[in-house]
Formats: structure tokens, C-alpha cells, sequence
């Protein structure tokens, strides 16, 4: 991460938690880059980075869960 770019406990920006929530929701990378002020372009990129996956698929067992699913 470059110097001044903040970070949650995840090692994820503020604008890395928007994609990976809004792509949970709605399963289009390009959306989702582009609700989180990101070039549509990167949303392909971003699902290719670990620590994004790994978000990904956190968020999606806590909905699989509240939906008793």
C-alpha cells in the first residue's frame, strides 16, 4: 500500500469494503468497482487480489448465514 493510504484490519481500503460488499449483492465486478469510485475497469483486477477473495467469501457465508441458507 502506498504511504498515506489507510487500511482496515483486513489490509482492505474504504473503497476495497465497498466493492467487495456491493459485488456480494450483486455478483457484477464492474458495478461494484464503479459504486466504490473505482474505474470500471478495476473490478476484474480486485477479484484477482487474495485478500479481496478472501473478503468476498466471508461476506457471502455471513449472508448464506443470516439467510439460514
Amino acid at each position: 500500500m502506498p504511504p498515506g493510504i489507510q487500511t482496515n484490519h483486513r489490509g482492505l481500503t474504504e473503497r476495497n469494503e465497498v466493492f467487495c460488499h456491493h459485488y456480494v449483492r450483486t455478483w457484477n465486478a464492474r458495478t461494484a468497482a464503479e459504486v466504490a469510485g473505482l474505474s470500471h475497469l478495476t473490478g476484474r483486477t480486485l477479484l484477482q487480489k487474495p485478500r479481496i477473495q478472501a473478503r468476498i467469501r466471508e461476506l457471502n457465508a455471513a449472508m448464506l448465514k443470516a439467510s439460514d441458507i
